[in-house]
């Protein structure tokens, strides 16, 4: 088979969130993917789905958002993901993530493999490491990319400081929130100040890309040791599901794009923001709802 030119591929969950309204689909990397595709960057995705209805319902909805699904794999055994999501708190939105399922048995075989050449981005997070058989491939997977971003994620119960740490030693660039920079910071930096925090642990990883979320108070981007601060966009919030992914998804475009480190960061907050304004996780994305949300700004 040919190599991939695909040139962002997303390893890991899609799953159905089961909220009070219905289900959606869902899975940070399949989030990023779709966002990616919306904002004029070709993704595909490397995960597993169950031999079942919910498996070709959402590798189906995938599809129709453009996103390249040949490297999504199907389980003879387990059922596709799925995850029950508690919204009562709209700016803390709870999970319960079912186990096990198709996606914690990622392998890896030629079509992945392919995926991976010729490829400019792997993008992957702590989640689809809980099992060893997924933790596995992509171990392999990193070995072999140009250019390794980590969307930190961490839902608890399902990672270990041992596992984050060698998901972190292989990346070059990271995104995490303000919450897991507190968690992952009181393993390595005595500081209580933010930035400190960033530089220790950009330092203790020789990354390259650090960036930080604080949800409506915008974020942080630390990049080869210069540091970009935004302070976000006020938005009515409908949920923040699927808004961190939308934030990486925009800061990836601009990257790819060769935007300047203020630039990135100042669009991936206003597309992040929107999609906090909006229901669900990967909402239809305009380049006018973007504008005019960068408006603020002027």
């Amino acid at each position: 088979m040919t190599p991939s030119k695909t040139p962002v591929i997303c390893f890991g969950e899609v799953l159905w969130d089961k909220l009070p309204g219905g289900i959606m689909p869902g899975g940070a990397p399949m989030n990023v993917a779709v966002h990616l595709n919306q904002l004029g960057i070709s993704s595909a995705i490397i995960s597993r789905v169950g031999k079942d209805e919910a498996g070709s319902d959402i590798v189906r909805y995938i599809d129709d958002k453009g996103v390249d699904t040949l490297y999504i794999q199907v389980d003879e055994t387990y059922s596709t993901g799925t995850v029950d999501a508690d919204t009562s708190d709209p700016k803390d939105v709870k999970y319960t993530i079912n186990a096990p399922v198709a996606w914690d048995f990622i392998s890896e075989d030629a079509d992945v493999e392919n995926a991976i050449t010729g490829s400019q981005v792997l993008l992957y997070g702590s989640l689809a490491s809980r099992n060893k058989i997924s933790a596995a491939t992509l171990e392999r997977l990193l070995k072999k990319a140009g250019y390794c971003v980590f969307d930190v994620n961490l839902r608890a119960p399902h990672y270990t400081r041992k596992g984050v740490e060698k998901l972190m030693e292989a990346a070059h660039m990271v995104k995490m929130n303000d919450a897991e920079l507190k968690l992952i910071a009181s393993w390595y930096s005595a500081s209580p100040e933010v930035t400190q925090q960033m530089e220790d642990i950009s330092r203790r990883f020789q990354l390259q890309t650090l960036c930080v979320t604080f949800g409506e108070q915008g974020a942080r981007l630390l990049e080869n040791g210069h540091l970009y601060t935004h302070s976000g966009y006020a938005v009515d919030v409908a949920d923040t599901i699927g808004s961190g992914d939308a934030f990486l998804a925009a800061l990836l475009t601009q990257r790819l794009g060769n935007r300047p480190p203020a630039s990135r960061l100042r669009y991936a907050c206003a597309v992040g923001a929107y999609v906090a304004s909006q229901a669900g996780a990967t909402p239809v994305i305009t380049e006018q709802a973007i504008n005019q949300i960068l408006l603020n700004d002027l």
